[in-house]
């Protein structure tokens, strides 16, 4: 998917069923390879967010 690397926020799912839990592994806008945090207060920590869920069939 070209469009997938001009996207410039945190959480990007493709072909994918489930969502990721709130305690689970964040990254947050703009900062791949940078970390991310866990948990709700890690989440919290970004002032952006934006997650995209594709599935293709």
């Amino acid at each position: 998917m070209r469009a997938s690397n001009e996207l410039k926020f945190g959480e990007t799912y493709v072909n994918r069923e489930s969502f990721e839990a709130i305690q689970g592994f964040h990254a947050g806008w703009r900062k791949s390879g940078v970390g991310g945090a866990d948990g709700k207060h890690g989440l919290e920590e970004y002032l952006q967010t934006h997650v995209v869920y594709v599935q293709y069939k």
